[in-house]
């Protein structure tokens, strides 16, 4: 019988990430409570003000499928960042086809602790409006992503991006004075630009454990990059 990447045995042959799994069949899983999932009336609190002048954090949402490795290990690594610079950047993740409630993956939990930033609080968020509302700026792991977001909410098109892609887009941007604005140059900038060819993130779903290393250094190094940009275009610092 195969290893279940997420709990440690499963359906033989099945690489879902989205099901846990009873006697090879596909069951819905038990959501596991932590600390850190946002319950509905949390995602529907509008950002709250951060200084006098009415600035607030930065809301970003990374997406990726199953919502088990790319995103949190994404949301893990840009939490860090934030945290080391002083930067005023909040951060979740969720995937387009999560089932709520699921831990990471096991080798992506011990990936991830080998390069000291676990992620064995996470538990997944199904992709839904209170998260993409919550979001200033939305971050795809591949475009795949992009595209089912867009699709499930168009008024998420301006500021919704590959990973990526933002970062390629991130040297051209001018410097931060409000979020609004800088995303909607941001879109402009990505419509009349040439995109780079490779927008995605590899799924190592499925695949060996030197799989989710490679995956998780190459997020590793977009978040770092992310985070420079951020800070170079002076997105909001805590006071």
């Amino acid at each position: 019988m195969a290893l279940d990447p997420f709990v440690g045995s499963g359906g033989a042959g099945c690489e879902c990430a989205t099901h846990a799994h009873k006697n090879g069949k596909h069951t819905n899983p038990t959501p596991r409570p932590h600390k850190n999932i946002m319950t509905p009336c949390a995602r529907l609190t509008p950002p709250q003000p951060t200084d006098q002048r009415g600035y607030h954090e930065v809301n970003v949402l990374f997406v990726c499928t199953g919502n088990v490795c790319r995103s949190p290990m994404a949301e893990g690594f840009l939490r860090k960042e934030a945290a080391d610079r002083g930067m005023n950047i909040d951060v979740r993740s969720t995937g387009t086809h999560a089932w709520t409630g699921r831990a990471a993956t096991i080798d992506g939990r011990k990936v991830m602790a080998e390069m000291g930033v676990p992620i064995d609080d996470h538990r997944t968020l199904e992709l839904d409006r209170d998260l993409v509302e919550w979001a200033d700026l939305v971050i795809g792991l591949s475009r795949e992503h992009v595209r089912e977001t867009v699709r499930a909410f168009p008024e998420a098109l301006t500021r919704t991006f590959t990973l990526k892609g933002f970062v390629e887009l991130l040297p051209s941007l001018p410097a931060f004075q409000d979020t609004e604005s800088w995303l909607t140059e941001a879109s402009r900038l990505r419509d009349t630009g040439d995109a780079a060819a490779d927008q995605d993130v590899d799924d190592p779903i499925g695949e060996r454990e030197a799989a989710y290393r490679r995956v998780a250094s190459e997020i590793r190094d977009l978040v770092e990059r992310l985070a420079q940009g951020f800070e170079g275009k002076k997105v909001r610092m805590q006071a």
